[in-house]
C-alpha cells in the first residue's frame, strides 16, 4: 500500500490506491510533456533567429526562381507524353527560353 501514496504526502485513497498513483504518474506526464514543449519552443526560435530575414524582394526572387523550376520540370513532363513532333519542339522551345532564364539569374562565378 506504500508503493501507491505519492511523495507529496497527501492522504492516500484506502478505497481504490491504484487510481492515487495513475492521477499522481499522469500528473507527471503532463509535467514532463510540458517541459518537452518548452524545450522544442526554445529550438525553435533559436532556429527562426538564426535564420536570415528576407527582403520581400527577395522573397518574390526566390518565389519567381522556385515558379521557373516547377515550370521547367513540368514541360519535361509533358515532352515525354507528347506525340506531336512539333509539339515537342514548342515545349524544347519553351524549356530553352525558361533555361536562359535560369542561368540569367545565376551569379557569376
Amino acid at each position: 500500500f506504500e508503493q501507491f501514496t505519492n511523495p507529496v504526502n497527501l492522504v492516500p485513497n484506502p478505497v481504490n490506491p491504484v487510481k492515487e498513483s495513475f492521477d499522481f504518474f499522469m500528473a507527471r506526464g503532463w509535467e514532463s510533456k510540458s517541459v518537452e514543449d518548452q524545450i522544442a519552443e526554445a529550438e525553435e526560435r533559436k532556429l527562426t533567429a538564426a535564420t536570415p530575414k528576407l527582403s520581400t524582394t527577395e522573397i518574390a526572387e526566390r518565389d519567381r526562381l522556385a515558379n521557373l523550376q516547377m515550370a521547367r520540370a513540368r514541360l519535361r513532363e509533358q515532352i515525354s507524353r507528347a506525340r506531336s513532333e512539333a509539339h515537342k519542339q514548342r515545349l524544347k522551345l519553351a524549356i530553352a527560353d525558361i533555361e536562359a532564364q535560369l542561368n540569367a539569374q545565376l551569379p557569376s562565378a
